[in-house]
């Protein structure tokens, strides 16, 4: 049903076309449109017909020929890669692909965030079923590929950023930029939670309206902007969701990241100041936002979680740390990383030493995964503060005066006291200023055991002229706190280097460095 031709369906002759659908917990999410077909929903695109011939779109790039290498080529252009199966993994948004068996491709089917699987099928509905082959059999064939990409936002934080990447702006972009109207439009959906209101489908303005309690013809107006935004789409009179905005901005989902929207509108006044804290060399703020709002404090450090679930699983995949049995992970907010790293490897015990008024956020987050006697919470500030020993199996005898959580600490008398084997920090350094982090790296250098390793994870500026998106990143820190900026990864080096830290390698760009002792 890649095809446009043919004669429609309607939604009752689904299961004689599709007789595996039978039984199964299926169902329709969408009316009919012959406004976008399966490869294009697999790809996310709910505004046009994919398919490799003249009348179509294809990907320039790609030539248009319809064979199962082709549409590989296809998606391997918009950032997929071929992957081994259909598990669910955080951060990657997952496709199948359909084929007959002589070989001619027939569709593609997209993973949604919980793990079952969206289709569009021909001219006819979206359906939500349970795993690829509920559509397969004569009319799709078989699945002969399965294939993978970052989701839209995890290429946008951890690609485009690290890359350096930079935009020619046109003319009609310039003054765009001036517009600010896009931001606080888009902002102000999230915060009336429209996306979470057209979770279960296609809505009219009139439904969406009562479900979210505002007045009916704003609303419209609002609709018919967010349509031109491109977050959500129009087929007539209803309303449905972006597959990228289902993901992300929809409360039941498990990578809702709407509290970031809410965190950004939360900063809209702060960024009136700009030109005056420009102009004056003066910040605005005394400390840092976990200080003043601890409101927001709590919507950050959830913000952050939700984004490091999705990036940290890879990461403790990447960095072997088998052989190593104590982690200090300094500053840890939410313990994010902490679990990640303890779920990887079963020897490892955590000590996460955070400020005090953190600790309850932290706290719930390690007892819902069930890691309270693997990671031991340690109130403290970092700069000031003598950091927690580490004896043993990686838990902490806590300084005098601090309290947390977890199992008694326990001796193994062939280990040295006080220190550790692995030291992690992440997300800290852009808070202080240069000569607080290289203080901190000398006082983290005695924290580490001889052979042990320091990761630190960070958004630090390209070189050479393409300081990449971390260049905005660091003015919303000179907009919303005292002292923060972003760091290049030279200096980053540097500091270690004068600690006496040894084998610096970056392991991922502008964003993480490890380095032993």
């Amino acid at each position: 049903m890649g095809k446009k031709e043919g004669s429609p369906l309607v939604s009752q002759e689904i299961e004689t076309f599709f007789p595996r659908l039978r039984g199964s917990l299926y169902k329709v999410t969408s009316p009919p449109t012959k406004k976008y077909n399966c490869i294009a929903w697999a790809a996310g695109d709910s505004t046009r017909w994919w398919w490799p011939t003249d009348e179509y779109y294809w990907p320039e790039s790609v030539s248009r020929m319809e064979t199962v290498e082709v549409f590989v080529l296809a998606f391997q252009a918009i950032g997929f890669e071929v992957c081994r199966d259909t598990t669910l993994e955080a951060g990657w948004v997952k496709i199948a692909l359909y084929a007959r068996k002589d070989g001619s491709p027939t569709h593609a089917a997209r993973q949604l965030p919980d793990g079952a699987w969206t289709s569009k099928l021909g001219g006819i509905d979206d359906i939500q079923h349970e795993k690829p082959d509920d559509v397969g059999g004569e009319s799709y064939g078989e699945v002969v590929r399965i294939m993978r990409r970052p989701s839209v936002r995890a290429i946008s934080v951890s690609y485009v950023r690290s890359i350096g990447l930079t935009k020619e702006i046109s003319v009609p972009s310039l003054f765009q930029l001036g517009y600010y109207w896009d931001a606080k439009i888009f902002l102000t959906s999230v915060k009336l939670d429209i996306y979470t209101a057209l979770s279960e489908g296609w809505k009219s303005a009139d439904e969406i309206s009562a479900s979210i309690k505002t007045d009916l013809a704003f609303t419209q107006r609002l609709l018919s902007a967010l349509v031109v935004i491109g977050v959500i789409t129009c087929d007539g009179e209803r309303y449905n969701n972006t597959p990228i905005v289902a993901e992300f901005l929809v409360k039941t989902s498990p990578f809702y990241m709407g509290e970031l929207m809410l965190l950004q509108d939360a900063e809209w006044d702060a960024w009136g100041n700009l030109e005056d804290i420009i102009r004056s060399g003066k910040p605005r703020v005394t400390g840092n936002l976990f200080m003043n709002r601890p409101d927001l404090a709590e919507l950050t450090l959830n913000v952050l979680h939700r984004m490091g679930q999705r990036i940290a699983p890879s990461l403790a995949e990447k960095i072997d740390l088998s052989q190593y049995r104590s982690f200090l992970d300094v500053g840890g907010g939410a313990g994010t990383f902490s679990i990640a790293f303890c779920k990887r490897y079963p020897n490892l015990s955590s000590v996460l030493f955070d400020l005090p008024q953190t600790l309850p956020i932290t706290r719930k987050s390690i007892e819902k995964e069930k890691m309270e006697d693997r990671i031991t919470l340690v109130g403290g500030d970092f700069n000031k503060d003598p950091f927690p020993e580490a004896v043993g199996s990686g838990l902490a005898r806590p300084n005098a005066g601090r309290g947390g959580i977890g199992g008694s600490p326990k001796v193994n008398p062939d280990r040295p006291p006080h220190q550790f084997d692995v030291v992690f920090l992440s997300d800290i350094l852009h808070y202080q200023t240069s000569a607080e982090n290289q203080a901190l790296f000398h006082k983290l250098y005695e924290t580490v055991n001889p052979m042990g390793m320091i990761i630190v994870k960070d958004m630090f500026l390209g070189e050479e002229g393409a300081p990449g998106w971390n260049a905005i990143f660091s003015m919303h820190m000179m907009v919303y706190s005292q002292k923060g900026q972003c760091f290049k990864g030279s200096e980053v080096t540097a500091w270690l280097e004068k600690a006496g830290f040894k084998e610096i390698r970056e392991v991922e760009r502008n964003t993480v460095f490890i380095a032993k002792k």
